[in-house]
């Protein structure tokens, strides 16, 4: 059995960061990119382009979490085990998925009834982004990959079944096929089987770095610092279309920030695979952020929304955008997110372990 290792916590805990990141700054190139399109101009060259580089430098995030949890879930061969596996899976990822998207689903509708839109329509909307797999625009990762957590065992049999040298192969060509797939085309359904069928081969391909490691921190930390290089420089595409042009990112035929475009591929794997060799020494609070980590990934979202919400209430809906200085306030913003989300995510942990431990209880008492 492997000793813990912490490298991974580290890469659990800077996606998730970059996550957040990603959420945040969009807020901006969005902004400027509408501006553009409807006829305004962007003042100042700098810092339209600096919101870009944060927005690119964190795309690594999903390509890597879902490395991560391949690395370990493929490398844990009792999780062949159909209903092993399925009983922890949905403890793990069913229950939260079930309770946040009731809650997100709550959360819309109270602001349905603060704002400009029609109730009626708002409600249809969210039935609508529900039943595609998205009650809130971050909840997609969750229903893509229950459908992922359902392919797990026959891809651990099917690894069981070859040799190593084989199932690396296989990973290696799915990914550039899914790629391929993937980057020309977008999904309707998050739950699509499709569309996790495409996201598998980074779960698979997670497996593969993890045992193809070797550690060495200088080697390391080439490959992550290449894997950025890759991602600043897909900025300056992304400056060119959604600012110079004013085109959204979901107008482009070929997105260029998508998980499957080739710049972020090649950085997800050269960033995964750089923190794969580091050698990294225990930090007790690294490990805490880690372990909340997913639960931050659920919360960060509404806590972002509802400070924009607040922000345009008392200043206007593009105070951010255009009159604040996106170089110091995307960061800062990350940091005001990362630490309520934190706040939340211990909250809401010690109420569903007491509510769970309770359960449990009664359930024992039964028997």
């Amino acid at each position: 059995m492997r000793e813990r290792e912490y490298n991974y916590d580290w890469l659990r805990v800077c996606s998730m960061i970059a996550v957040i990141m990603i959420h945040v700054s969009t807020t901006w190139v969005g902004g400027f990119s509408a501006a553009v399109r409807n006829g305004g101009e962007v003042a100042s060259l700098l810092h339209p382009l600096v919101a870009c580089v944060y927005n690119s430098i964190s795309r690594f995030a999903i390509p890597c979490f879902l490395m991560l949890s391949g690395a370990f879930i493929i490398g844990n061969s009792k999780n062949s085990d159909w209903k092993y596996f399925y009983k922890k899976s949905f403890n793990k990822l069913g229950i939260p998925t079930i309770i946040f998207s009731i809650l997100y689903i709550l959360y819309r509708m109270v602001f349905s009834f603060t704002g400009e839109q029609q109730v009626i329509r708002s409600i249809i909307a969210i039935a609508k982004d529900t039943v595609k797999g998205s009650p809130f625009y971050h909840l997609w990762y969750l229903y893509m990959l229950a459908e992922i957590y359902l392919m797990a065992p026959f891809v651990i049999k099917f690894k069981d079944d070859i040799t190593y040298a084989k199932f690396r192969k296989v990973a290696i060509a799915f990914l550039m096929v899914a790629g391929i797939s993937a980057w020309s085309s977008v999904a309707r359904l998050s739950w699509d089987i499709g569309n996790s069928f495409e996201y598998l081969s980074y779960f698979m391909m997670g497996y593969v770095l993890r045992e193809d490691a070797r550690k060495s921190n200088l080697k390391g930390s080439a490959l992550i610092a290449a894997g950025l290089l890759i991602e600043v420089a897909t900025s300056f595409v992304e400056y060119h279309f959604q600012v110079v042009s004013g085109i959204d990112e979901l107008g482009l035929k070929f997105q260029i920030l998508s998980p499957f475009a080739p710049p972020i591929v090649a950085a997800s794997v050269l960033i995964f695979m750089g923190f794969a060799r580091l050698n990294v020494r225990y930090n007790k609070w690294m490990e805490q952020l880690a372990a909340l980590s997913f639960t931050i990934y659920l919360i960060h979202a509404g806590v972002w929304v509802f400070l924009r919400k607040m922000i345009a209430i008392a200043k206007g809906d593009n105070f951010l955008v255009m009159n604040t200085d996106n170089a110091w306030m995307i960061p800062a913003s990350v940091l005001v997110v990362l630490l309520l989300s934190l706040i939340l995510s211990n909250i809401y942990e010690k109420i569903y372990g007491a509510f769970k431990d309770r359960l449990e209880l009664k359930l024992s008492a039964r028997c």
